[in-house]
């Protein structure tokens, strides 16, 4: 009987462990500090200028995930050049919530684009 509890639960672990790995690589992932994000959304602003939005979406993602909520502007800003109008409202959206202090220039930018209110 304890073999079979052990082999349950082995069972049980390893159909589990396959839910668990995906988490597991989250927090295996090295954090960005504050200044790292900043950096990557640096980069990701002069990408957007120079005409590779998605050179900026990839940095700027990685941004967003360390932190700068600016980033959101510049994934707004870099999807709309790829006409994703969807993604780009979305993240306009979000930047809006972090209380910009442009936000007259950020509706302008989400009327333009038709951005559902």
């Amino acid at each position: 009987a304890a073999r079979a509890e052990a082999a349950a639960a082995r069972g049980a672990g390893s159909s589990s462990g396959g839910s668990r790995a995906p988490s597991r690589k989250k927090t295996a992932e090295p954090t960005l500090s504050p200044e790292e994000a900043r950096t990557l959304f640096t980069n990701a602003a002069r990408k957007v200028a120079s005409g590779d939005p998605r050179g900026a979406i990839t940095d700027c993602t990685q941004g967003v995930r360390g932190g700068n909520a600016d980033c959101h502007r510049i994934l707004g800003v870099a999807y709309g050049q790829l006409n994703d109008i969807d993604a780009a409202c979305r993240h306009y959206r979000q930047y809006m919530r972090t209380g910009p202090s442009n936000p007259g220039a950020v509706e302008a930018q989400m009327e333009r684009l038709g951005c559902p209110p």
